[in-house]
């Protein structure tokens, strides 16, 4: 008896810390630009490329103009995630998803340099409430 309790006492908090475990989405994305945009974001002033080319995700999570989204960040926070990077700043690197094709995948617009940057500190973050505007 005492076993099973222990079991589903353990079951329980298992259950409730996954419920309760919430990303942070404080890091608003708004597209005031012409173009529909795909943002990444990365620790370092280079943006990543793939594993694989995922140019239809890419673009099938992409924000059109006047719309916004949010960048995801589960444990650390964001501002965790920051502070604990090498510089202390994130960049985002800002793709015009149009652009991608079959023939043409986020290597290629990384390779060709077609992406615009924008390098931000935590401070700088906490002064736009964490919402960044996008715009030509």
């Amino acid at each position: 008896m005492k076993k099973n309790c222990i079991i589903l006492f353990s079951l329980i908090f298992l259950i409730s810390s996954c419920i309760l475990d919430e990303w942070d989405r404080r890091f608003i994305i708004i597209n005031h630009s012409n173009a529909r945009i795909y943002v990444d974001y990365s620790l370092d002033t280079v943006p990543v490329y793939p594993s694989k080319n995922y140019t239809q995700k890419i673009f099938d999570t992409s924000i059109v103009k006047g719309d916004s989204t949010f960048l995801t960040a589960g444990k650390p926070t964001w501002p965790k995630f920051i502070e604990h990077s090498k510089y202390k700043k994130i960049t985002l690197f800002i793709f015009d998803a149009d652009l991608l094709s079959e023939k043409i995948n986020l290597d290629s617009l990384i390779d060709k340099k077609q992406y615009k940057s924008l390098i931000f500190n935590g401070e700088q973050l906490e002064k736009l409430n964490w919402h960044v505007t996008i715009e030509d």
